[in-house]
């Protein structure tokens, strides 16, 4: 994000609200969690599967991810502690899960969405500046 939209925010006395987006690799590396849990792959067994190559072993299985590998997915699988956080939220049954998963991914659509009204105004805003001060400067 760039800081001019912070900065036209405080002049204009609107709130402030940053977004952190992630890649589609950790989306679907997020979704596949469940899958990997269950097939034995995350959490990890112990702290040699840091360094024996056992993230070279490629994945097959996630559909449109042809070739990955264990390394090409997030770092949160990085971990042998199977009471992590991210792993309490699939001993959840799958239709509690996907309940909340729903709910944070329409949340966070809401989120984004609501967003845009403020920072596209203000890059027109901007934008509009910037032309209109062209224009002047040529004397139109």
């Amino acid at each position: 994000m760039s800081t001019f939209t912070i900065t036209a925010a405080e002049e204009i006395g609107v709130p402030i609200v940053l977004f952190y987006t992630i890649a589609a690799c950790s989306f679907m590396g997020f979704i596949q969690l469940r899958a990997l849990v269950e097939k034995g792959l995350a959490p990890l067994k112990d702290e040699s599967c840091l360094t024996n190559g056992y993230f070279d072993n490629i994945i097959d299985w996630i559909p449109g991810m042809k070739g990955i590998r264990l390394k090409d997915l997030p770092t949160f699988l990085r971990t042998t502690n199977p009471n992590d956080v991210v792993y309490n939220n699939f001993k959840k049954d799958k239709n509690g899960y996907w309940k909340w998963f729903a709910g944070n991914l329409a949340s966070g659509g809401a989120a984004s969405a609501s967003s845009l009204l403020f920072v596209y105004s203000l890059d027109y805003a901007r934008t509009r500046l910037a032309s209109d001060f062209k224009a002047a400067k040529k004397g139109v």
